[in-house]
């Protein structure tokens, strides 16, 4: 979620930064009345009060971008957070000066804190200069974790003001990224995936739901098959590279990935039955049927039945 993009980057959780971050916040300021041009201290603090923002916002569970409860406790830093953003931007971020804080972490907290605020076009601003032209200067591959982090700003901002063209454009970005990258990740989590069919139902498109889950469920399946039909090919013992990080410690170690990602091609099977259901789809039943011929039940959850080959399988898959 947008609100979480801080969070996700600080060893706390959100109880602990709206339990803790007041006293140090109130220790910064003792701090700066003796020392008030120093810029760590100005950072620190607007980045702990940035997060504190967004903390308020993660409160209530399922998250709600246009949700107005903590707003309260929200506008008790707003003005020193807001200032704080503009110091450090004009003292280091214009000046190219990293080295109290990345580019680009200023602009994941300084976007945060605008969706926060529901300023939702500040923040698609920063999370665009983020994901085109902010520098990395001093980690490994931190430009891609930006890169990412923008893309899912971007998605959770336009799905906050309703525009879900460009909301598709940045979960189908960041799709290509996993499927690109690294492809058994892709298949065995599909975190993206189930954010795309999350937005098609946000915004009331249950059949185009319908329809991607499917054919996220076909290809799950069809990445399996094609795998699973060269095993025998690959050594007993010892690595299997397939890829630059695509690395195994033997075929046990690649069979159980590629039966995480048959697992994760019946579960979006049952998510697109869970989406008919609520759409009253007409082919709700027959697909029904479909499914359980292909599962049986083991420690109260759906499993595929083992003893159906992969044949089986394509055949029953057919008939979807």
């Amino acid at each position: 979620m947008l609100i979480s993009l801080y969070v996700q980057a600080q060893p706390l959780g959100i109880e602990d930064i709206v339990r803790d971050y007041p006293r140090k916040i109130k220790k910064i300021n003792r701090q700066l009345k003796f020392m008030p041009e120093n810029n760590k201290l100005i950072w620190d603090r607007t980045e702990m009060q940035a997060g504190l923002i967004s903390s308020y916002s993660r409160l209530n569970y399922p998250y709600d971008p246009l949700d107005s409860s903590g707003l309260s406790r929200k506008l008790v830093y707003y003005e020193e957070c807001r200032e704080g953003f503009e110091i450090i931007y004009e003292k280091l971020i214009k000046k190219k000066n990293f080295n109290i804080v990345e580019e680009g972490d200023y602009f994941i907290s300084r976007l945060g804190f605008y969706a926060s605020m529901h300023q939702f076009e500040k923040s698609i601003e920063d999370a665009i200069y983020l994901r085109d032209s902010a520098s990395y200067s001093q980690y490994y591959q931190r430009g891609d974790y930006y890169h990412k982090q923008a893309l899912h700003a971007l998605l959770q901002n336009y799905k906050a003001i309703g525009n879900l063209e460009l909301a598709l454009e940045s979960v189908d970005s960041l799709i290509q990224i996993d499927k690109t990258h690294r492809p058994e990740q892709f298949y065995i989590a599909g975190r993206n995936i189930y954010e795309k069919i999350a937005l098609l139902q946000h915004f009331k498109k249950n059949i185009e739901a319908i329809n991607y889950v499917k054919e996220a469920c076909k290809n799950n399946f069809d990445w399996y098959f094609s795998r699973n039909s060269k095993i025998e090919e690959l050594p007993k013992n010892g690595f299997i590279k397939l890829g630059p990080e695509e690395i195994y410690s033997d075929r046990e170690s690649y069979v159980f990935t590629l039966n995480r990602a048959k697992s994760q091609a019946s579960h979006f099977f049952k998510i697109m039955l869970e989406v008919m259901e609520e759409e009253k789809h007409k082919e709700l039943q027959r697909c029904q049927k479909i499914y359980e011929s292909m599962h049986s039940q083991y420690n109260k959850r759906d499993i595929i039945k083992p003893e159906l080959s992969d044949e089986d399988l394509k055949n029953l898959l057919l008939k979807l």
